[in-house]
Parts: structure tokens; C-alpha cells; sequence
């Protein structure tokens, strides 16, 4: 067992969705000064960040989303789904994507194949527990892709 970040863990943090090899792990955690909701995803190379901090990275614009919530993760890694706060001040779910990488260990220069797509039952359980966490059916569903 590893444990994910022990020196920045908070006892309200949430380990929520793995992907297939287990290198990738999402939840919800709280900021250690201020006890705010944040989307986490931990790479067993990168360490735990923050979901918008591995979008922006990525070259995903969030500018006045407040992603709160990781619910799920697609079985490359590549794919997030959880809910927030988007730049009108509305609670909305997200499906963040970003394409996998070349991996350098497996036919250096090589993409893995990653097709961005969330499978339908997945995307189903992930907002049936988004409805739970907003107290309010959800209308609509931001989609950042990269």
C-alpha cells in the first residue's frame, strides 16, 4: 500500500475513482489553511495536485472554475469527471480530458492510445453521484478538452 501525499493529507481527504494499472488516483480533499473543497488527482509519478493544477499543466483553461470534486477516472487516467463551481458562481459536473502522453518506457516517441472517451455506465454513476453532492438535478455539464 502507498500512501498518497501523508505530509499534505487532510482527514476529510477522499480517494474516489482508480484508473486500470492503479497509477492514477482521484478523490476530493480539503485545503489544509482554509478547509475548502478541491479536486485532487494523484500520478504515481507526479505526486498528488490539484485537478486544475494537472489541467492548466496540461494546457486546459479553467480561469473562474473552482473544481471541488473528483469522482471518477477513466481507465488510462486521462479522463476526470467531479463537479465545482463554474465562473458564474453555479454548481456544474465536468468532464476534463486530456490525451495520454508519449510513454517514454514503451517505444520511446510513441503516444499510448487514448481515445478520451468515458465510458456511458461510468459517466451514469459519476453523475448519479454528482446529483447527491449538488442537492439539485444537473442541467448541464462543462467539457474541457484539451
Amino acid at each position: 500500500m502507498t500512501l498518497l501525499d501523508p505530509a499534505n493529507a487532510f482527514p476529510g481527504d477522499t480517494a474516489r475513482g482508480v484508473s486500470a494499472d492503479g497509477k492514477v488516483v482521484v478523490g476530493d480533499a480539503e485545503i489544509v489553511n482554509t478547509h475548502d473543497p478541491i479536486a485532487f488527482r494523484w500520478g504515481a509519478e507526479q505526486g498528488m495536485e490539484s485537478v486544475q493544477k494537472w489541467l492548466a499543466t496540461s494546457g486546459v483553461n479553467t480561469t473562474g472554475w473552482q473544481l471541488q470534486t473528483a469522482r471518477a477516472t477513466s481507465a488510462d487516467g486521462g479522463t476526470v469527471v467531479g463537479g465545482g463551481i463554474d465562473p458564474a458562481g453555479l454548481r456544474e459536473a465536468y468532464i476534463a480530458v486530456v490525451p495520454a502522453r508519449p510513454d517514454p518506457t514503451d517505444n520511446p516517441g510513441t503516444p499510448t492510445p487514448s481515445d478520451g472517451v468515458l465510458g456511458v455506465d461510468n459517466f451514469t454513476r459519476s453523475l448519479a453521484s454528482l446529483s447527491a453532492w449538488v442537492a439539485a438535478p444537473i442541467t448541464s455539464v462543462a467539457h474541457f478538452p484539451a
